[in-house]
């Protein structure tokens, strides 16, 4: 690639809006120093990935977000990035059918764990992809220890609240805290994964505990895609 410009990437954005603007500021951060950035956006609607996913219905989710790469393709997009955990639920489906590459968030991930190198792990992110064990795509060797039912409830909870409102609160911050301090001293795992982008309005040095944060993972995956 040229080093004027990026391959132009194309963002699948509002997943909600507040990761898709902390990814733009992020990638954009990253890249500045290495090559101008070029992209365009799609704005899907939250609401419509909750549904599916509350249903399981990974088929219509995948219809669905295969309507936003398409418009992206139409746009001049070369590379395809979906900034949010919980839609990869599909992610196979959506890559059989698309006519442009995706930035694969839960390979990234598993990418991270393996250099992490941990042998047990919490995740923390929606019910969808806690219960799943990050849909499966974690590595071998690395064992997913499952939250108690009450602690999944919060998470969950918890990220809607911040997807929601786009930013975080002290009251946010303590309780992933005492969730985390609690996971940690019953089941004693490595580290904790933030499987989940809208984690990042959660201000990391406040965060008093060992972590994976797929935002940041995702971040450079991306720029490593465009590059």
């Amino acid at each position: 690639m040229s080093a004027d410009r990026t391959r132009r990437l194309g963002i699948i954005g509002g997943l909600a809006v507040g990761a898709t603007c902390a990814f733009y500021k992020r990638l954009y951060t990253w890249m500045s120093s290495r090559s101008a950035l070029d992209m365009v956006l799609s704005h899907a609607d939250v609401r419509e990935i909750i549904r599916f996913a509350t249903l399981g219905d990974r088929e219509q989710l995948s219809s669905y977000l295969l309507s936003h790469i398409m418009r992206l393709k139409s746009a001049g997009a070369e590379v395809i990035a979906l900034p949010a955990v919980t839609p990869h639920m599909c992610i196979g489906l959506l890559q059989a059918s698309s006519p442009l590459p995706i930035v694969d968030c839960l390979s990234a991930i598993a990418d991270e764990v393996r250099v992490k190198s941990p042998t047990k792990i919490a995740i923390l992110g929606t019910r969808y992809v806690v219960e799943t064990g990050l849909f499966g795509f974690l590595p071998e060797g690395v064992a997913a220890v499952r939250p108690e039912e009450a602690e999944i409830d919060s998470i969950h909870n918890l990220y809607v609240r911040l997807l929601e409102h786009g930013d975080s609160t002290p009251d946010d911050v303590e309780e992933i805290n005492r969730i985390a301090a609690g996971i940690i001293a019953r089941e004693k795992v490595d580290l904790l994964l933030l499987a989940g982008t809208d984690f990042v309005v959660l201000p990391s040095a406040e965060l008093q505990f060992p972590f994976i944060d797929s935002f940041e993972v995702y971040v450079r995956a991306v720029a490593a895609a465009i590059e």
